[in-house]
Order: structure tokens, then sequence, then C-alpha cells
């Protein structure tokens, strides 16, 4: 009985494996994903924003890898005192509680050596999911039902786009579905910019009207979470000033940015009602931006040496020629 308790025990506290110089830097230059173990010895650089709010902002870029968004959004959310990250890999296995993210390990500043390793997965406040063009990679059925689970549980989601010429088939409107919202292939103009118009039901409230009166921004809460859902992308991110621009240009983009100011923090401040700082062992972190990161795709291949990352929503003719 004694013997059993013992090896019963043992079982349960299997120690953590140490990883030697030579052993990280070998993974780093075949290109291998080290195992968790090696993330618990070198943890990703923790993001600790100056006027730190305590919330955690998924910026999900494995549908649209645009650079406003991959390295634009998460410096700028970070500003505002979000643990902004970036993410590349699918939806469904980023948000698993269980699961784990292929992340760059913060390895050796000092000679910009950052590995890639496993890292347990974080919990998030905040989704921000958005692509602008259709044919972008789709939103999958897992994922669908993965931030239809995030949000239920008490998660907020930002959802945004911009006008497409046709919605037949776009797999955007399977995840809007699930909360009683629709994007058209109309747009409306509103404060001098086009936006697409939304369809959706009377459990939303209408945030904003085009000039033709048409819905282009709107909110709700679904079960314990809350959902924002947008017809234009940039309606969170601050366009960018030009120093050498002329001092008219300066102004129209000031007060572009002074609007956009009040949408950010009006949304934000409504997703993040009820929200709790999860603490310091699920805080996101990034080290390096080598390839953006911070989460890169799941899935890998190995092309005469090469290691290619990649999601199940690629584009399957691109799909194939990396795969096959």
């Amino acid at each position: 009985m004694l013997l059993a308790v013992l090896l019963l025990v043992a079982a349960c506290t299997k120690e953590t494996r140490t990883f030697t110089y030579e052993e990280v830097t070998d993974a780093w230059h075949k290109g291998t994903t080290l195992p968790v173990d090696a993330s618990a010895q070198f943890p990703p650089k923790p993001v600790k924003p100056a006027k730190d709010n305590g919330m955690n902002v998924l910026v999900d870029v494995s549908h649209q890898c645009s650079f406003a968004y991959l390295w634009g959004m998460p410096p700028q959310l970070r500003e505002d005192g979000y643990r902004a990250i970036p993410s590349m890999a699918s939806l469904d296995k980023v948000l698993d509680e269980d699961g784990v993210s292929r992340m760059r390990l913060h390895f050796d500043e000092e000679n910009n050596i950052y590995p890639f390793g496993w890292v347990p997965n974080y919990k998030y406040n905040i989704v921000v999911t958005q692509q602008l063009d259709r044919n972008a990679p789709g939103y999958t059925e897992a994922e669908c039902k993965a931030l239809e689970e995030f949000v239920a549980d008490g998660g907020s989601l930002f959802i945004l786009t911009n006008p497409q010429s046709s919605v037949e088939g776009w797999s955007m409107n399977n995840l809007a579905a699930q909360f009683g919202a629709k994007y058209t292939d109309k747009q409306d103009k509103y404060e001098g910019f086009n936006y697409a118009v939304i369809e959706v039901d009377d459990k939303w409230e209408v945030l904003a009207k085009g000039e033709n009166g048409q819905p282009v921004r709107a909110r709700r809460t679904y079960k314990d979470g809350r959902i924002i859902i947008s017809g234009y992308s940039e309606d969170i991110k601050f366009d960018e000033i030009n120093d050498k621009a002329s001092e008219e240009e300066k102004a129209r983009k000031k007060a572009i940015n002074e609007k956009k100011r009040s949408i950010i923090d009006a949304s934000f401040g409504w997703l993040c009602e009820n929200q709790k700082d999860f603490g310091e062992k699920y805080r996101p972190g990034q080290s390096g931006w080598g390839g953006g990161g911070a989460i890169y795709p799941e899935l890998e291949t190995n092309l005469d040496g090469f290691v290619v990352y990649y999601t199940p929503n690629m584009d399957e003719k691109l799909k194939q020629t990396v795969v096959t």
C-alpha cells in the first residue's frame, strides 16, 4: 500500500526539465519549437504597460495579417494600459485554457536570440478580430464555436471589417450570425469614411448610423459577455501623423484621431465593465518582434530545411504548395 502511494506521488510530482544554453541555441538553429518545460525556464517577456489596467487583450491577425493590426494595434492599446499581444494562430487553439501557444522565449536578449517554445495559454478579457478582405483566411467552425463560448463565459469581443462588394459565403458572417448580426454588401458614410452596413436584431444597441441612416456600429450583451461590431476596420486605429506633412494635414489627422479616441475609450470601457484582472500567472508576454508574433501559427512543415508555420484556415492552393 505504501509503495503504491509513493509511486502515485512520484508520478504526480514530475520534475521540470532544465535546458542548457547549447540545447536552446541548437533548437533555435534547427527551427525546433522547444517543449513547455523550456517556457517555464525562459518565459516570454511580460507585457507591462506604464498605465497597466489589468486587462488582457488578444489582437487576432490570423484572418487578416495587416501591419496596422500586427505591429500597430498592440502598442497602441498598451499605451492605454491594456496588456495586448497579436496572434497568428487559430482562435480555438489560443482560447483553449488547457492548450499551448507557439511563442518566442526570452532567452538571450543581448544576442537577439528568441527561440520558439510552447507556452501555456493565457486568459483574455477581450478578443479583437478583423478581416478587410473576404478572400483572406476564413473563420473555421471550430473558431466560431470557440468565440461563442468565450463570450458566453464572460469574455468581450470586438469584430471589425470594411465594406465588401459581396458577402456571399463569407465566413465572418458565420461568426456574426451566432450573435444575431450580419454584414451586408451595402455601405454608408459616417464621419467622412465608408462603413459596411450591418444588419442586427433587436438585442443590439446601434451606436452609430451613416448618412443614410444605416447601422454601422452596434453593441450587445450575450449571456455573460459583450460584443461590439463595426463596419470600419480603422474605427479604433489611430491615423499616423507624418512630421513632414503640412500643418493643415496634421490638423486634419489630429481631428480624426480625437474622434477615434472617443470611440476607443467608450468601446473598450464598456467591453471591460465587469471584467477582472486574471493576475500575474496569465499576464501575456512577448519577446522580440521578429516575424511579428507574439503567438505564431500552430501547425508546421519542413520544406527542405525551411520550417514553415501555418494554420488550418490557410488558402487551399497555398496550403497545397506549402504542405505537399
